[in-house]
């Protein structure tokens, strides 16, 4: 049987070569010389998720009474409108962030101008007989759970980089040109 040491040895060797000014060879090279478990990256990576989480619920706290006010006084369509272009616009620009403060406001925007759950659920329930009320209010949380799945695999396939060489771009361009009049 073979020793820990032996266990612990990878099976192949990678020739690594890291370069002076690249990020991603430092934090490779970090990786490398790291030993045991990464607790304190781990427990930054979780404050990190826990400040993007908690920043969407805080604006939601903060905005939902105003939101099903506004509801009640200008009706539910206009507020579910404002609900879906603050999901399009704040997801958007929180997917463009350039650095942590930028992507916690577009949440915390996010959570602050999408009022979107209480008049839904208001509507499910004023749609649907009482005694099918809970099951059109638990429709709204059952797409809402189907939405939090696809919604991320949707995205991450559609964000798969498109590699376009210069002379693609060029053919591109020119064909462009000669069909576009």
């Amino acid at each position: 049987m073979a020793s820990s040491e032996e266990q612990r040895e990878p099976l192949l060797r990678k020739a690594l070569k890291y370069y002076e000014n690249c990020p991603g060879c430092k934090v490779e090279e970090r990786k490398e010389k790291q030993e045991g478990y990464p607790l304190k990256e781990l427990i930054l990576v979780g404050l990190l998720v826990l400040c993007n989480g908690s920043s969407f619920m805080f604006g939601r706290f903060l905005t939902s009474a105003l939101w099903g006010m506004a509801a009640d006084k200008y009706g539910r369509k206009p507020i579910m409108i404002i609900g879906v272009s603050s999901v399009i616009v704040f997801n958007t620009l929180f997917g463009m962030s350039t650095n942590f403060w930028m992507a916690i406001s577009m949440r915390f925007l996010l959570g602050s101008f999408n009022g979107m759950l209480g008049p839904v659920k208001a509507y499910a329930s004023e749609v649907c007989r009482d005694e099918h009320q809970a099951l059109g209010l638990s429709v709204v949380g059952t797409m809402w759970g189907i939405g939090l799945i696809i919604g991320p695999a949707l995205g991450g396939f559609l964000a798969q980089v498109l590699i376009i060489t210069k002379r693609e771009c060029l053919l591109i361009l020119v064909m462009r040109g000669m069909f576009h009049k």
